[in-house]
Formats: C-alpha cells, structure tokens, sequence
C-alpha cells in the first residue's frame, strides 16, 4: 500500500500510520525514503539557508516523525522494523551537497540513538547506505554537459567498480 503524504507534517505522517494501521491491523515495518539532495552549491559561502532547511525538513525531520509514529504502534505490540534510506554521504564527506551530507549524517545518528532505545521492545531499526546509484537525484548534480548516456554508462560503471558488492551496478529500482 503506497499513502501520499508531507513527511514534514507530522499530522500527514500520523494519518499515514494510522490509515495502514486502520487497513491492515498493524504496522509491521516503517521504511523512510522520502529524500532531497537540494540544488547543487559546491560553495558554502553561497548556499543559501531556505534550501538548506528544505533538505533537513525533508530527510530528517521526515524520518524522526516516521520513526516516531512507527514506534506509536510497535512498542505495545514488542515487535516491528524501522528502515530508513540513508546514504555513503553519512559516512563520507564531500560526496553531495553540504545539506545533503550534513542530513544522512543525522539521519545515521538517529537511526543509531532510536535502535538503542526500540531495542528493548524487539524493534528493529536500521538505516541502508547505497553507494552511487544513478538516480535522478544524483544525475541532478553531475555537471549538463555529462548527463549523457555515454556519461552515465562511465558513471554507473564506476560506481560498480568502487561499490561494497563489487561489478554490481545498482539501479534505481534496486533502493
């Protein structure tokens, strides 16, 4: 079941679990993908805040309020999985914006502080970390004169060479 909804709002986000709840009896797992890399500014003299803000509203705030309303529903019943999408920016820096990079460090944080505190009610929380993945996202941020297919078949292949599952090419429908 997919429900649309502003993973900034907490109201939205509650309606979601609720609404899943309300149609499936429980909540078993909550998975976190909502993401923004924001506009790409090497420059962090000229970033500007609002995007900044933006991208943290989004990644961050996104998954403390899915983390929070997850754990509503799984704490009584001692059981579930929270999987929230992080990225190798959370362990790497200078891999994408500074926001970005700066957010998936958070969301890595949090992601360790929430699994120290689920635990002990067999709540499992963890985040996933791909390397490069040539999403729109990521293609977004590469210079207009190497978005094309030939570029992006260098791309890919790179990241397949430097990747933990080495040769494997992720696509976006594997994340």
């Amino acid at each position: 079941c997919y429900i649309h909804c502003d993973v900034t709002i907490e109201d939205d986000v509650r309606q979601a679990v609720d609404f899943t709840v309300d149609k499936f009896g429980t909540l078993d797992i909550m998975v976190n993908n909502a993401g923004l890399g924001g506009p790409p500014c090497p420059d962090i003299r000229k970033a500007a805040l609002s995007d900044f803000e933006k991208v943290f509203d989004v990644n961050v705030k996104g998954v403390f309020l899915g983390m929070k309303h997850a754990a509503r529903i799984m704490i009584p019943l001692n059981k579930g999985s929270i999987v929230s999408l992080c990225s190798v920016a959370s362990a790497i820096g200078g891999l994408g914006p500074h926001a970005y990079t700066g957010s998936k460090h958070a969301v890595l944080g949090l992601t360790r502080s929430v699994a120290a505190e689920l635990g002990k009610h067999g709540i499992r929380v963890n985040c996933v970390s791909p390397y490069g993945v040539a999403t729109s996202l990521a293609v977004a941020h590469l210079p207009e004169d190497e978005r094309t297919e030939g570029a992006l078949i260098g791309f890919r292949s790179f990241i397949g060479r430097n990747a933990n599952l080495q040769g494997v090419e992720l696509t976006v429908d594997d994340v």
